[in-house]
C-alpha cells in the first residue's frame, strides 16, 4: 500500500470474514476494505536489518 507517496507494510486480515489492513507500524491505523477496490503489489517473505 502506498501512504502519501511512500509504501507501507501491512498485513491482511479476516475478522468475521471482514478482510481490513493491519499495519506493521503502530504509528497507522487498521484499514477496512470493505466496499473498495485493492490490488496486492506484492508479498513480503523475509525482512533483512541492519545491525
Amino acid at each position: 500500500m502506498f501512504k502519501d507517496g511512500s509504501p507501507t507494510l501491512k498485513r491482511l486480515n479476516l475478522k468475521e470474514r471482514i478482510p481490513y489492513l493491519m499495519p506493521k507500524n503502530s504509528k497507522y491505523l487498521f484499514i477496512s476494505l470493505v466496499d473498495k477496490e485493492v490490488v496486492i503489489l506484492g508479498v513480503v517473505v523475509g525482512i533483512v536489518k541492519k545491525r
